[in-house]
């Protein structure tokens, strides 16, 4: 018979995970002021890349659904 898996050296503390959603909402917020500067001239709002998107969809893959308010 298989040994259960135990998860509990997976769960990151509370500080460690504040401390990880803080750095990815200013990685995001950057990585969204490059693709506007991507975007058409003269359009504000139109960009065909948006790093920030795929950014953040990594992080959420890589930490889990913790770093979701991020």
């Amino acid at each position: 018979m298989p040994r259960p898996i135990h998860y509990e050296h997976l769960m990151l503390s509370i500080p460690t995970r504040w401390l990880i959603n803080i750095l990815l909402t200013i990685i995001i917020f950057l990585m969204a002021n490059v693709g506007r500067m991507l975007g058409l001239p003269g359009a504000l709002a139109i960009s065909v890349v948006w790093p920030a998107t795929g950014f953040a969809l990594a992080a959420v893959l890589l930490f889990g659904f913790r770093t979701w308010p991020g």
